[in-house]
């Protein structure tokens, strides 16, 4: 017969070697939330924190510590200066900005700058009067002569 723990660390040399585990705590130290959802960051955070044996027994508050290390920029300014202990409550409040910047960001795009039409330039429809630099109108030099470009050509 052979005990538990000798069970769990043959089962573990056999089928996830060490190397791989230090990789995944590797992983987990240097997490960044980047381009990833709340969602997205949370799951991976979950997820990798499992490999890092000495993070398994921290408290609520190291783990909060470390989630917001790894968040992005403007979310941990946000986040950072409400001082959340509680790893859920933490989540949940950044899930909430990130809800709401988002929506605020797709109404501005949405709604945009309105500019009145006179502002438009060359453009708007209502500008067909103005005319190019280059453009130069056809001269009258008499009954049977006309300048078009530069060139007097006789009618």
């Amino acid at each position: 017969m052979v005990d538990w723990p000798t069970f769990c660390r043959r089962f573990l040399e056999k089928y996830f070697p060490e190397v791989i585990r230090r990789r995944r705590e590797q992983e987990f130290l240097t997490l960044k939330q980047r381009q990833m959802s709340i969602d997205e960051y949370a799951a991976k955070f979950e997820e990798l924190s499992k490999y890092c044996p000495y993070f398994a027994q921290a408290d609520d508050r190291a783990h909060c510590s470390k989630f917001e290390s790894g968040l992005r920029l403007d979310i941990k300014q946000a986040i950072s200066c409400q001082h959340v202990q509680h790893f859920p409550t933490l989540v949940d409040r950044c899930r909430i900005y990130e809800d709401d910047t988002k929506n605020r960001q797709a109404l501005w795009k949405s709604s945009g700058p309105q500019r009145p039409a006179s502002s438009l330039g060359s453009k708007g429809k209502g500008i067909q009067e103005r005319h190019k630099p280059y453009f130069n109108p056809a001269r009258s030099y008499g009954a049977n002569l006309l300048e078009v470009r530069g060139l007097v050509v006789e009618v």
